[in-house]
C-alpha cells in the first residue's frame, strides 16, 4: 500500500517542495484551520511532508463522493489507512482497464481477422 499521507501532530516542523521550515506554530498561523482541535490535518508523508495540506474529513468526503464506503466508526489513522487502500485499489482498478483492449481494437482486430479469412 502506497503511503501519500501522514496525519500531522501539529508538533513537527513542516518542510515544503520549496525548502521553506515552519515551526509548527508558523504553520497554524499559515493555515489557522491547522490549529482547531476539531480538524485532523493531513500532510504528506515523509521529509518533505509540507507538499500536501489536506483534511482527513475532506479526504473521505472526496473517496465516498467516488463511491467508496467506510464504517462509520473509523477515525484517525484507521480511516486514513482504509482511504488510501480505497485509492490504491481504484489505481489497480485503472491500470487493469488500461491494459484490456477497448471496443474500437476489438472491432478492429476482428475485421482483419475476417479479411485475412477471405484472401
Amino acid at each position: 500500500m502506497a503511503k501519500r499521507y501522514a496525519i500531522w501532530d501539529k508538533q513537527t516542523p513542516v518542510i515544503t517542495p520549496s525548502g521553506a521550515v515552519y515551526t509548527a506554530e508558523q504553520w497554524i498561523a499559515k493555515r489557522p484551520a491547522a490549529g482547531l482541535k476539531t480538524t485532523t490535518v493531513l500532510v504528506a508523508n515523509g521529509e518533505i511532508n509540507g507538499a500536501i495540506y489536506d483534511t482527513l474529513g475532506a479526504l473521505k468526503n472526496r473517496c465516498e463522493s467516488q463511491g467508496a464506503t467506510f464504517d462509520d466508526e473509523l477515525t484517525g489513522q484507521d480511516l486514513l489507512d482504509a482511504c488510501e487502500a480505497w485509492m490504491d485499489e481504484q489505481e489497480a482498478a485503472a491500470k487493469e482497464a488500461a491494459n484490456q483492449p477497448t471496443t474500437e481494437e476489438r472491432i478492429a482486430a476482428a475485421l482483419e481477422y475476417q479479411n485475412l479469412l477471405s484472401l
